[in-house]
């Protein structure tokens, strides 16, 4: 089949049979026109010889037949499919479809959570999280101990990450809490691991900070948790990787910090100092507020854009923690239903053995009385003991109420047939809690009662059982007392009543607070009856240490009840009790910021005037201390802690005077008698060999006092030289320059004689 080129002087005619029929121009010769012939034909050019020829030919040809043969060509026909219906016959339904696999959510240690629980574990990350959006770097989640249990702080971890893990850098993130929760706490965190997350356990030593690196380098996302004493290692493998930013610090009990554990604090309050590490976004979730006037709320952290009504930005950071964006009480959780109310079970100790004193058949009566099923111990007694009361507890329950211990779960003694989740399960249903051992405490006991305490299904009381006397029983009461409010309050009442009158009370005496909140068993009732073993047993409780302030500050009441009077002398007696002197120790702590809030109001209450005290005891305090000099012939040193023959506390005083006249506390007169006393803002030293070179210098320095300064200057220069450990190898150099050290800016800088304007 030939593909034809056409030119212009073509003329093409496709007839309807399919024949194509073609012209050529009477204004060109026929040779003009080429015909593209398939591969291996022969193609005539114009004016070539060959072409001369054709063209003649044709000529010829044509004068013999003048009419044109058509030139047929024959083309493929193209067969389209036929398109047949499908025979669809009945309607089917469609095959259901798979249910998308959905991944976990972060898990809970607290496996009978409550709707309402939930509904406030929802607010708490959401208010956090509009936090975060609308530019708070720190915001403060307050909630009771064992109400949140790491379920807060993982959600926030999961969204923060799912909103940054499109991000091309890595994102980091910092779990830190207190060492006895992190054992049950830990499965919240590995719970949101998944989608490029990694969720790593802090282990100690130096293979520890190795994986932390390792983990750093090679994961996009990594979140570490691990105790507040871990908080060094993680810092190390960062800078170890060079990396000095973290995109989520969450703090979980950072109440603790408020308390005596300096490591938490030094995490907390020293963050910038210590850890130098930068935090993008920091969440502290604590039972209490970690600021006195914290800033409450978002509203209050941020201020409305003029014109912009629905944009915000942030006017006030607040402090440490930032902002509370989410708070709720432990008496709000037990309105709402959260949370159940908590009473004690005292015991009685048996007879030539430790411990609460708990038998089994105690415990069998309170689990046919109460209900109780599982039963968490806090022990620090000997674990066979506890075994063997267990299963003499199982025998007697008929295997319906048994004691279960934390250790049950991390390795140690369960049961076969219930295996670890068993005992799991067990420890999370438990409403009771029992206190076994002299050792334990009132931390570990407080946070097992705060994880009883979360209502399950049916629940109505948590109950913690205790010694009635002992260690236990003191741990029991102060973590009691922590947990409810209104408990610590019922118990300073009695405390302040005993001081006041002096004697046991009786049960009529109690508060009704604490009237309801004690469990009798049958055995404590039949030993001395129910009303007189709850008397007994809140006579124990406000008889310990922790009281000690409410029993005084019922005596100081009393004194005043029975004199009729606002003065309180230093040698005020009651009851046989130096009141008096406990007075002045009190406001000797208020004037210098010892005291707390709760105390100085309670004083304020009881008609104490803070002015008035000071000016008294200022000047008693004065008198005794020439009276003590007088007697040490001359020799001014105080002990620490001293008291006089009258009771009164002269080392506390002149520790504190001293400390106001170093800060500018003291008024002109009252420097001017302490100087004529031969009191000194530096106090001389305990040993007498270097006191007898620090008297000589006092002397040297009062006889110069009153020189011209650059006298001063060359006086002092020369008793530096003459005392200084350089020059002087004696014992007693150090001891002399520390002395000259610490008169320096009395000798050289300070007015003298004082005026009222250096006040």
């Amino acid at each position: 089949m030939f593909r034809l080129r056409l030119r212009p002087f073509v003329r093409m005619l496709l007839l309807p049979s399919g024949i194509l029929l073609l012209t050529l121009s009477s204004s060109r010769s026929p040779c003009q026109a080429s015909l593209a012939c398939p591969k291996g034909a022969t193609v005539l050019r114009p004016g070539s010889a060959q072409a001369n020829s054709c063209c003649t030919r044709a000529r010829a040809r044509r004068l013999k037949e003048p009419d044109l043969e058509p030139l047929q060509l024959e083309y493929p026909v193209l067969e389209m499919p036929k398109l047949v219906p499908p025979d669809l016959g009945q309607p089917q339904a469609p095959e259901p479809r798979r249910p998308r696999e959905r991944q976990a959510g972060p898990k809970s240690s607290l496996p009978f959570v409550t709707r309402e629980l939930h509904q406030e574990h929802l607010l708490a990350v959401e208010k956090t999280m509009k936090a975060f959006k609308v530019g708070l770097r720190r915001a403060t989640v307050v909630m009771p101990l064992g109400v949140g249990d790491g379920s807060i702080g993982s959600k926030v971890l999961a969204q923060e990450y799912e909103s940054s893990r499109h991000a091309t850098r890595g994102f980091r993130a910092l779990v830190l809490m207190s060492e006895p929760m992190l054992s049950q706490w830990i499965d919240a965190y590995t719970g949101v691991a998944g989608k490029g997350l990694f969720v790593l356990r802090i282990e100690p030593g130096a293979e520890g900070v190795d994986r932390i690196a390792q983990a750093l380098i090679s994961t996009k996302g990594c979140a570490v948790v691990g105790s507040y004493a871990d908080a060094k290692s993680y810092r190390m493998a960062m800078f170890r990787t060079k990396t000095t930013v973290i995109d989520l610090a969450i703090f979980e009990t950072a109440h603790a910090a408020l308390g005596a554990d300096d490591v938490v604090k030094d995490v907390i309050f020293e963050w910038d100092r210590k850890i130098r590490l930068t935090r993008l976004h920091s969440l502290f979730i604590s039972e209490k507020p970690l600021e006195g006037e914290s800033v409450k709320g978002i509203e209050q952290a941020t201020v409305k854009v003029p014109g912009v009504t629905s944009f915000r930005v942030v006017a006030n950071e607040g402090g440490v923690g930032g902002p509370e964006v989410f708070s709720i009480s432990p008496e709000q959780c037990r309105t709402r239903g959260i949370t159940v109310p908590v009473r004690i079970v005292p015991l009685a100790r048996r007879k030539g053995k430790g411990g609460t004193g708990a038998s089994a058949a105690d415990l069998a009566q309170l689990h046919a009385s109460l209900g109780i099923t599982a039963i968490h111990v806090v022990s620090s007694s000997d674990p066979e003991e506890t075994a063997k009361l267990n299963a003499e507890l199982k025998r007697l329950t008929k295997d319906k109420c048994r004691l279960v211990h934390p250790g049950d779960i991390n390795g140690g003694q369960q049961d076969e047939q219930e295996g670890e989740v068993g005992a799991a399960n067990l420890l999370q249903s438990a409403t009771a809690v029992l206190v076994e051992g002299d050792n334990v405490e009132h931390p570990e006991v407080l946070q097992a009662l705060s994880r009883v305490a979360v209502k399950k299904q049916g629940q109505q009381f948590a109950y913690l059982i205790v010694p009635a006397i002992g260690t236990g029983a003191s741990a029991g009461w102060h973590a009691l007392s922590e947990y409810d409010a209104s408990v610590q309050e019922a118990l300073a009442q009695a405390a302040e009543t005993h001081g006041s009158l002096n004697q046991d009370l009786s049960f009529d005496e109690l508060p009704k607070r604490l009237q309801q909140v004690i469990v009798v068993t049958e055995g404590a009732a039949r030993l001395a009856g129910e009303r007189p073993w709850i008397a007994a047993v809140v006579n124990i409780a406000i008889a310990l240490p922790r009281y000690e302030w409410d029993v005084w500050y019922g005596r100081l009441k009393a004194y005043k009840e029975e004199h009729d009077t606002e003065d309180v002398p230093v040698t005020a007696m009651i009851h046989g009790e130096a009141v008096g002197e406990w007075m002045a120790r009190q406001f000797l702590e208020w004037r210098w910021g010892g005291l707390d809030k709760h105390k100085q109001e309670r004083l304020l209450v009881g008609g104490v005037s803070l002015e008035e005290e000071y000016s008294k005891n200022f000047a008693v305090g004065l008198m005794e201390f020439e009276r003590h000099t007088d007697a040490q012939e001359g020799d001014t040193f105080v002990k620490d802690g001293e008291f006089t023959q009258n009771g009164f506390p002269l080392g506390s005083w002149a520790l504190s005077t001293r400390a106001a006249w170093n800060r500018g506390k003291l008024g002109a007169d009252q420097k001017v008698l302490l100087y004529s006393s031969g009191f000194l803002p530096v106090a001389h030293p305990a040993k007498a060999h270097s006191r007898t070179h620090t008297l000589r210098i006092e002397v040297e320095l009062r006889t110069t006092r009153e020189m011209a300064l650059r006298e001063r200057e060359d006086t002092f220069r020369n008793l530096v030289l003459k005392y200084h450990p350089s020059r002087q190898r004696g014992k007693y150099s150090d001891d002399c320059t520390l002395f000259l050290a610490g008169l320096r800016a009395w000798y050289l800088e300070e007015e003298w004689p004082p005026t009222d304007k250096s006040r």
